[in-house]
C-alpha cells in the first residue's frame, strides 16, 4: 500500500472518530473496473445533515484516491435535492482538484439513485458522468453498484459492492 493510501486510511479514520453525524456514515468494499479490475474502497462520513466527507480508494493496475466533501443544498430538481461537491483526486501520476453537483432519488424505500456531472482537472482534465444504484437489505447492509461515463480518453468507471451503515 502506498503512503498516500495510508495517509488517506488515518484521515478517514480521523474523521470518523470526530463525526457528530444524524445521518448514517457508511463504508463499502466494491469489485472496481478502471483501466484494469481491483478492488475499491469508500467511506463516508456525515458531519451534521447537510455536510458529509467522502474517500474512496482504488486499487486496479495503478492507484486512485479521491477524498471530498458534499454539500446539500435546498435547491431540487422536482423531488430529488441537489448536491455539490469538491475535494482532491491522484491517479499515480497525476493529481488534481474535482468538482461538481448531483442529485439523489428514493426511487422505493429500499432503493436510491444517485447521478452526478463531475469535472476533474487531474491530467488534461476531463469529465465524469456518474450514476449509481443503492438496494437496502436491511437498515445497516446495502448493495451499491454505479457507472461513471468519462470524457478525453479517460477509460469509464465500473463498481459493484457491499456497504454497512453505522
Amino acid at each position: 500500500m502506498r503512503l498516500t493510501n495510508k495517509v488517506s486510511i488515518a484521515a478517514l479514520l480521523a474523521m470518523a472518530s470526530t463525526s457528530i453525524a444524524t445521518q448514517a456514515n457508511e463504508v463499502s468494499l466494491s469489485y472496481y473496473d478502471f483501466r484494469g479490475t481491483g478492488v475499491l474502497f469508500n467511506g463516508k462520513l456525515y458531519f451534521n445533515e447537510r455536510l458529509s466527507g467522502t474517500l474512496d480508494i482504488g486499487e486496479t493496475d495503478f492507484s486512485t484516491v479521491r477524498a471530498g466533501v458534499s454539500y446539500q443544498t435546498d435547491l431540487a430538481l422536482g423531488s430529488a435535492p441537489v448536491h455539490l461537491v469538491g475535494g482532491y483526486s491522484n491517479y499515480d501520476s497525476t493529481s488534481g482538484a474535482w468538482f461538481g453537483a448531483g442529485v439523489r432519488h428514493g426511487l422505493t424505500p429500499e432503493l436510491n439513485s444517485k447521478a452526478e456531472l463531475i469535472h476533474d482537472t487531474a491530467g488534461n482534465g476531463f469529465m465524469r458522468l456518474n450514476f449509481g444504484l443503492d438496494y437496502a437489505l436491511s437498515g445497516q447492509f446495502l448493495v451499491t453498484g454505479g457507472y461513471s461515463v468519462n470524457t478525453d480518453q479517460v477509460s469509464n468507471e465500473f463498481r459493484i459492492g457491499m456497504s454497512y451503515r453505522f
